[in-house]
């Protein structure tokens, strides 16, 4: 069994300074993150926020917009961070856009992004309304407009422009996602 540091863990002691915490790379990245663009009393904490995303992308039903997907689309990012406006935005918006999901409903993105509201209170409302709106053009229903709204839309749909196995194994697991639509649903 590897050591917490082979495993991308620190063990970090709680808040109360007695109950030592295990903390991943991606924790902490997201800690950081989130201590950039929130930061702020009323807000909920990183560690909050964080286990609640992985709460919800981690569910049983979740094949293809998973935890999986958000590490892809992170990994993406830091790909094309210079090319982006506001690459903490993006991030932290692509951590949120598939938070709330049910397979076919027109209102994932919309309560994903209230999720944010509700966990973001008090940080700066521009940053609020910027990640709101980067999460909204993740529903893919039109042109999009804005440099980053179409960067986080690329790295949203980019999964599905890799070789033809890998393609075919994401395509699979989205359609597991609607396994309850029979094919002709299904198109």
């Amino acid at each position: 069994m590897p050591s917490d540091a082979q495993a991308g863990h620190t063990v970090n002691r709680g808040r109360n300074g007695r109950a030592p915490v295990k903390t991943s790379l991606e924790a902490r990245r997201f800690d950081a993150l989130w201590r950039r663009c929130v930061n702020s009393p009323r807000a909920a904490d990183s560690a909050t926020v964080y286990a609640e995303l992985r709460r919800l992308l981690g569910a049983p039903d979740r094949h293809f917009h998973n935890l999986g997907h958000i590490r892809d689309c992170v990994r993406r990012v830091d790909e094309v961070a210079s090319l982006l406006e506001d690459r903490d935005a993006v991030e932290l918006a692509l951590w949120f856009h598939d938070a709330v999901y049910s397979p076919g409903d027109a209102t994932n993105e919309r309560r994903s992004a209230e999720l944010f509201l509700g966990f973001s209170a008090g940080a700066q409302p521009a940053l609020r309304i910027r990640i709101c709106r980067l999460v909204l053009a993740t529903r893919h229903t039109g042109a999009v407009t804005g440099h980053d709204r179409r960067f986080i839309v690329d790295i949203d749909l980019s999964g599905f422009g890799a070789p033809w196995g890998e393609f075919m194994r994401k395509g699979a697991l989205l359609r597991r996602e609607f396994s309850a639509q029979t094919d002709t649903q299904y198109l």
